[in-house]
């Protein structure tokens, strides 16, 4: 097993190919959490008990000031970019322990 992950990690063109495309997804997800927020915060939300409802039933969302706060497509898109930034510095740094 460990032979397979040394051959992938000298392959670099194929390994960088892969962190690319992940960065760029997860980047992508974190700009569509921006967004998410941003919308949120630019809509007034309706008074009553749906907004009670709306905090009970999604993660992280609370409603200040007539204004719904959503942060969770924000923090899984942050989420997912740290876990593929410390993969891609793992395999970097084995890609330089192995030369």
């Amino acid at each position: 097993m460990q032979e397979a992950v040394e051959r992938l990690v000298r392959d670099v063109t194929l390994v960088t190919l892969a962190l690319a495309i992940a960065l760029g997804w997860s980047l992508y997800r974190v700009a569509q959490g921006v967004g998410y927020l941003v919308d949120n915060v630019l809509t007034h939300a309706p008074s009553g008990s749906d907004l009670i409802d709306l905090q009970d039933s999604q993660p992280l969302t609370r409603v200040v000031g007539g204004r719904i706060l959503n942060l969770y497509a924000l923090l899984t898109g942050l989420i997912e970019f740290a876990f593929v930034l410390a993969v891609a510095l793992l395999v970097l740094r084995r890609a330089g322990h192995a030369r």
